[in-house]
């Protein structure tokens, strides 16, 4: 059981992709995960595979997740620049 799916863009810096797998809406339970900076998504397309636990597809509330992940620089309040993500042939084996 896993997550495939092909993954390019472009994020500016601080800006990480997340991609997770199927979750029970539970809060604090974790979910498989994989992040990407904008340095590995640079190379173009590229397959991403996210091994999921089959104790994961239990109680499912969402199936994927995917967003951009800002980590502010220490002392201060400056905005991420954001990015552009795109994704292609999103499926589980």
């Amino acid at each position: 059981t896993k997550i495939k799916l092909w993954v390019r863009g472009d994020l500016s810096s601080e800006n990480r992709l997340r991609i997770e797998g199927p979750d029970d809406g539970i809060p604090g339970t974790p979910t498989a995960r994989v992040e990407l900076s904008g340095d590995q998504l640079a190379n173009g397309w590229q397959e991403i595979t996210l091994p999921i636990p089959v104790t994961d597809f239990q109680n499912v509330k969402v199936f994927l997740t995917i967003s951009i992940q800002y980590a502010q620089p220490p002392r201060t309040t400056a905005a991420g620049g954001g990015g552009t993500v795109f994704l292609d042939d999103i499926r589980y084996e």
